[in-house]
């Protein structure tokens, strides 16, 4: 929103610069982001001077012309040729001095420069007002106290308010002798000032007290809605042509200003082409209205319209200033185009909103600034925020709140507004801090997100963070198992139509963005939310996503074979960081079969699916021009939190014994995997067997059709004694006995 400093002067008195105004108001919460100039003439008139002709005589060499000499201030007057006929000593005149430029036109620029004319010396330019760029017209704000109409004794008009709800205070006055033209030089000025274009004197009226007033208002051209209005809901799919010369398809819940054939405005967010004011226009209707803030947001965000009236009813506007603004709509129109009120005042008063009454306390205003504010200093604060003070007993004010403060509901709201009066910067830091901190479960939940990132920097990841918009056909590539996708109402475009169904698609096109720009070796992770809707129920879920591609560790003169990622490398990183969360005990693994990969497998604890990892699927490595494989995991983070506050990471002695290792051939169903071999090993001996290794795998020749070969290590250790020889033997016949049984595994010789 733009302010015009001007402006501004015309309804307070103070004495600061546009630059120290900019600074005071970004210190009271209203940022300044930037500082305009706007000039009625181009280029501003600068370096142009108002001087004194001291001197006026003939030139020596052209009948026409005349040397003047100008005082305009400096130390040495100017000599000037001037062609001007009326030119004499003792005159004030308006001089452009060398190195300014002027704009007569305002596509021609003319630049003032040392000139020599006829052989005398010239130093700037006597200027008439067509060589300025200045018009004739010098118009000047007349703003007269407002006064209450007499109109009581004139025709009634014919408005129905249907929809009480939604309209809380419609005022509405017609008026006629209506003569629609350019604006007066003024009033375009300060709309010029503030961004907005002039368009005829009844709509620049209506925008300047917009922005004057904050109350939005809208004038229809009384010819074209007829003699009965209606304030009403929208009918489901009723139809309506915008001043923007769109047509809309309205849903049945907007609020429109109707005749009985058809709508004619909706409401507090556009008007209607049809009813719109003209050049033609003589007799106009004048509305000034407070509508229901939601109402207004959800229409305009239906129609993806953001109008200067609807950013106003959707943030709330003054209701006091409601019969104001029409006022001087009337004012500013009878002064400006001639207009005459022909009507009575329609008046519908409606639940209108009560000022807010509230209690607060000094103790607490101390509490919360940690400054003593003296108690005067306080009370001019919150008269001057129009806060209307009744009351001081017991440390503590009794308030009302002014009416067009929407925003301020609780005595939190009012300290707010004290402290941005009284300065953040005037409340100095205390030298000590006394805190109170105790630990939460979200303390935990943060620590563990933010020591898992840290570990994964560490082991040569870098973080990204994406949108949780994304394209609608990434949908196409999954299946029933990531659910159905979540689409936006009025999305922005169509690459943000849908929430993500998954965070796997982000990172593909920050694998794709780089590889584009001859990055190729990558470790991506990401920490963001995931949105399914299942069965009609919309889910929100926490992930961690890992993504891999290209080459392990980049190739070097001591790594001239640099081996590419693979599923085992992630299989490595998956493992890494449910070890780093202390849940890598009682870990089961499946197959995971959907369209996300082309092999895949998932991890489970406790009943509950932490991981997903594998390869992406080709289909899915071409949609992005993928050169290389992409390996891909996505932790259930919820989950993972869960299961993490359960377990404590404990530290334990460094064992007095030795392991023994003992190692073993089997021979296998092709389809007996190494997770199984593992947890039957670990359930027939769980007190001595301390790790197993998987050290060979043999396919092929000499070897039983459907069969393999594993090679494990078995490492076991007692932590308190020696392990004997009967022990090791024991416990070896136990784990050999368990693979027969479980896993059909034969001892090869």
């Amino acid at each position: 929103m733009k302010i015009s400093y001007n402006w501004l002067k015309t309804y307070l008195d103070f004495p600061y610069s546009a630059e120290e105004l900019s600074a005071i108001l970004t210190q009271t919460g209203l940022e300044v982001e930037s500082l305009e100039s706007f000039n009625e003439i181009q280029g501003g008139l600068k370096g142009v001077v108002i001087g004194e002709v001291l001197t006026c005589e003939k030139h020596p060499d052209a009948d026409k012309l005349k040397v003047t000499t100008v005082s305009v201030g400096t130390d040495t007057p100017l000599q000037i040729v001037c062609g001007a006929p009326n030119v004499a000593a003792g005159q004030k005149v308006v001089v452009a001095t060398v190195g300014c430029t002027l704009f007569p036109k305002p596509d021609e620029a003319f630049e003032i420069k040392k000139a020599k004319i006829r052989g005398v010396a010239s130093e700037g330019m006597l200027c008439a007002e067509d060589e300025l760029g200045l018009g004739s017209s010098h118009d000047e704000l007349n703003m007269p106290a407002l006064q209450v109409l007499d109109n009581t004794h004139l025709p009634q008009l014919d408005i129905q308010i249907n929809d009480t709800d939604a309209c809380k205070r419609y005022l509405a006055i017609k008026l006629d002798g209506v003569q629609v033209a350019p604006s007066p030089k003024w009033l375009q000025n300060r709309l010029k000032a503030v961004g907005l274009k002039p368009i005829n004197n009844v709509v620049d009226i209506s925008n300047y007290i917009q922005r004057e007033l904050g109350t939005p208002l809208h004038i229809f051209d009384a010819h074209q809605i007829g003699a009965k209005l209606q304030v009403r809901c929208a009918q489901t799919n009723e139809a309506f042509l915008g001043l923007d010369n769109n047509n809309y398809k309205l849903a049945g819940h907007e609020l429109v200003i109707a005749n009985p054939t058809n709508a004619l405005c909706l409401a507090g967010v556009l008007g209607g082409l049809e009813s719109g004011v003209s050049a033609n226009t003589t007799e106009i209707l004048i509305e000034a209205a407070l509508f229901d803030a939601v109402r207004i947001r959800k229409a305009a965000r239906q129609h993806g319209l953001n109008t200067d009236a609807s950013f106003r009813f959707e943030r709330g506007v003054d209701p006091d200033l409601t019969e104001t603004a029409l006022l001087r709509c009337v004012q500013l129109l009878q002064e400006i185009a001639g207009a005459k009120v022909n009507s009575a005042t329609f008046i519908f008063e409606g639940s209108v909103p009560k000022p807010i009454r509230l209690q607060l306390s000094a103790q607490q205003l101390h509490q919360m600034i940690g400054v003593a504010i003296p108690t005067e200093q306080v009370e001019q604060i919150l008269k001057d925020l129009d806060f209307e003070i009744h009351t001081y007993q017991n440390n503590s004010w009794d308030l009302t709140v002014p009416a067009y403060r929407v925003d301020v509901t609780r005595p939190i709201d009012v300290i707010e507004e004290i402290l941005r009066i009284y300065g953040l910067n005037t409340v100095e830091i205390p030298q000590k801090w006394n805190l109170s901190l105790s630990p939460n479960k979200d303390q935990r939940a943060d620590y563990n997100k933010e020591a898992c990132a840290e570990f994964l920097v560490g082991r040569g990841f870098f973080e990204v963070m994406n949108n949780s918009l994304t394209k609608k056909h990434y949908s196409t590539y999954l299946d029933a198992s990531f659910g159905a996708a979540i689409g936006l109402l009025n999305p922005l475009s169509q690459d943000l139509g849908i929430m993500r169904q998954s965070l796997v698609f982000g990172l593909l096109e920050n694998l794709a963005y780089n590889q584009n720009r001859q990055q190729t070796d990558l470790q991506f992770f990401e920490f963001g939310q995931d949105y399914q809707l299942h069965n009609e129920v919309r889910q929100e879920t926490q992930r961690l996503a890992l993504a891999l591609m290209g080459k392990q560790s980049p190739a070097n003169w001591n790594n001239t074979a640099a081996v590419d990622h693979d599923i085992y490398s992630l299989k490595k990183e998956v493992y890494a960081v449910l070890e780093r969360l202390g849940l890598s005990s009682n870990l089961k693994e499946y197959s995971a079969q959907h369209l996300l990969f082309e092999q895949g497998v998932s991890i489970e604890r406790a009943g509950k699916t932490l991981v997903e990892f594998g390869q992406i699927s080709v289909l899915l490595q071409q949609e992005f021009d993928l050169k290389q494989n992409v390996y891909y995991a996505q932790f259930d983070w919820t989950a993972l939190a869960i299961q993490g506050q359960q377990e404590r990471i404990r530290y334990q002695e460094v064992p007095k014994t030795f392991a023994v290792r003992r190692d073993l051939s089997l021979l296998l169903d092709m389809n007996t995997t190494y997770q199984e071999l593992l947890q039957s090993a670990r359930g027939a001996e769980t007190k001595l067997l301390q790790n197993i290794e998987l050290f060979d795998v043999y396919e092929g020749k000499n070897l039983p059709e459907g069969k393999k070969s594993y090679a494990l290590a078995f490492y076991l250790q007692d932590k308190q004694q020696t392990l004997s020889e009967t022990q090791i033997e024991k416990a070896m016949q136990r784990i050999i006995k368990a693979l027969e049984t479980d896993c059909a595994a034969q001892l090869r010789n």
